[in-house]
């Protein structure tokens, strides 16, 4: 099968309340976190500093940025449980336009990195802790409007590879077959490897992460391929057989709330085929949320885009790329259901890359029509200077991890419908939300949407809320007034708590604990 040096040579919304709707504690309650192994002696759990709580003690909700407004940074799990490395990568993130961590759940080395009870990461002593409790990890990532993603690697596993070798890649000869690096993979034709990969995943969105990157979603590159051997094997083309595996775990893990991102190689933006790895663009990417091709510079070759010294030519090489894959996402009619997050190169290799590099390829992103990066450092060691000061993008979205029980709500006796985000309870705030505009009709109001200011105006007889997704305050018939659960999108649509529309149009809330209902009577 043809095999491109490229891919031979890559290595490695109204306003909280007035009268806060919360609810009774002892009514409703968060699900308590899953319990966790001991952490190895050899480790600790840090966790991100909370935002500060209101002067009222109530408890705030914490808001995170969009995934189309994603500006992150990897960082390796052994790093983030160090806790002065990890306030040195927070610390840069409150002073640039970060807003975003990747961090290993599922590394290189095959290592489970978080406290898991996934019985076949167990058994094959994979977990190795170094979040012993990642529910406080992403909890503070949140607190501080910090989007967090779990990079998993999926196929490339020399831990539980081995220790279920009807699960791995075999030799012609029999036996495990293993790259130059002596590395077992787990084969992509089978099952019960898609499963316990999607198991892990599962336990990193059940942890809080927002979203799940899948890397090494790939066949193997490295080694005797003529060896190779995949039990199983179906007659499927290997770019099918890994888009398949793609869109089963998405399917698996959306009823989390989580979304699912995939990495590929850099050169598949630009490549008609699937160089002999299964990674082809339109298959790819229209198996997932996120595609996120690793356009590093220094690993493409000369003449590769019609380049002569890519790594010499960061904003071209991005831009060129950038540019193939949105004509080709467009032309498989995927523009509107898959979008492109590149990976950057924040590294020299072969050649100098500092802050000019660095931000060359991030305008070139830009300019290339796209609005979402990540930049790649194995140490985590970052370019300041490429990066622009402060905030660029307004946290306005909810973590995954904030949707609670699910409500249903009624008025006169009327049970409201809700076309597809149902109403919800908030864990950190206990308020319940709901789809603005879908209650505002049914109370009888109007709602016009600023798309430039991501503020709903609402109108309820003579009274009118302005309410600004992710901010901390609203205007009340032009009054302000501090919010401790702020507007927010969830899933494309824009959240409100419940109260305050219902008692501004003047009727009556009731909350009914054993059935979860929300009982509105007009007064």
């Amino acid at each position: 099968m043809k095999r491109h040096r490229f891919a031979r040579s890559l290595a490695g919304a109204v306003l909280c309340s007035l009268l806060a709707f919360k609810l009774d504690p002892g009514v409703v309650t968060a699900s308590p976190a899953p319990s966790q192994p001991a952490a190895s002696p050899s480790t600790t759990a840090p966790t991100a500093p909370p935002a500060p709580t209101p002067p009222d003690g109530a408890p705030k909700a914490p808001v995170i940025p969009s995934a189309a407004e994603v500006k992150g940074v990897y960082l390796t799990a052994w790093n983030a449980a160090n806790p002065a490395f990890l306030e040195g990568i927070l610390g840069l993130i409150d002073r640039t336009e970060l807003n975003a961590l990747v961090v290993d759940v599922k590394d290189d080395s095959g290592r489970v990195t978080i406290a898991t009870d996934e019985a076949t990461a167990v058994a094959a002593g994979a977990v190795v802790p170094f979040l012993p409790d990642p529910r406080a990890f992403t909890d503070g990532l949140h607190a501080r409007g910090i989007y967090a993603i779990a990079r998993i690697v999926v196929f490339k596993d020399p831990i539980v590879a081995p220790a279920h070798p009807d699960w791995a890649v075999h030799h012609a000869s029999g036996g495990i077959w293993r790259d130059w690096n002596g590395v077992a993979w787990l084969n992509p034709y089978s099952r019960e490897a898609w499963d316990y990969v999607i198991r892990v995943a599962r336990a990193a969105a059940e942890a809080g992460f927002d979203e799940i990157q899948f890397d090494y979603v790939r066949f193997p590159t490295d080694g005797d391929l003529s060896a190779t051997r995949y039990p199983g094997a179906d007659g499927r083309p290997y770019e099918q057989v890994v888009a398949d595996f793609l869109a089963h775990a998405r399917a698996e893990l959306a009823p989390l709330g989580v979304l699912v991102s995939a990495d590929v190689f850099g050169l598949v933006t630009s490549a008609r085929d699937d160089m002999g790895i299964g990674q082809r663009l339109e298959e790819s990417a229209g198996a997932v949320d996120y595609l996120s091709p690793m356009l590093y510079p220094s690993h493409y070759e000369r003449g590769n885009l019609g380049l002569p010294n890519p790594n010499a030519m960061p904003y071209e090489t991005v831009y060129r790329s950038l540019e193939d894959a949105r004509e080709r996402i467009a032309a498989a009619g995927l523009g509107e259901r898959t979008a492109v997050r590149p990976w950057l190169q924040d590294f020299s290799l072969g050649h100098t890359y500092g802050p000019a590099e660095v931000r060359a390829q991030i305008q070139a992103t830009y300019d290339a029509g796209y609005s979402s990066w990540l930049l790649w450092n194995a140490a985590n060691v970052y370019t300041e200077a490429a990066l622009v000061a402060g905030d660029t993008a307004s946290p306005c979205c909810l973590p995954a991890a904030e949707v609670g029980a699910g409500v249903t709500v009624h008025l006169d006796g009327r049970q409201l419908t809700f076309d597809d985000v149902e109403p919800f309870i908030a864990r950190s705030t206990g308020q319940v939300l709901v789809p603005v505009r879908a209650l505002a009709t049914a109370l009888g109001g109007t709602v016009e949407w600023e798309a430039a200011s991501r503020t709903a105006r609402i109108t309820l007889g003579k009274r009118t809320i302005a309410v600004t997704v992710g901010s901390a305050a609203a205007l009340v018939d032009g009054r302000p007034v501090d919010l401790t659960q702020p507007a927010v999108l969830w899933q494309g649509r824009t959240l409100v708590p419940l109260r305050f529309v219902v008692e501004g149009i003047g009727a009556r809330v009731d909350w009914d604990g054993a059935a979860h209902r929300v009982l509105m009577t007009s007064r």
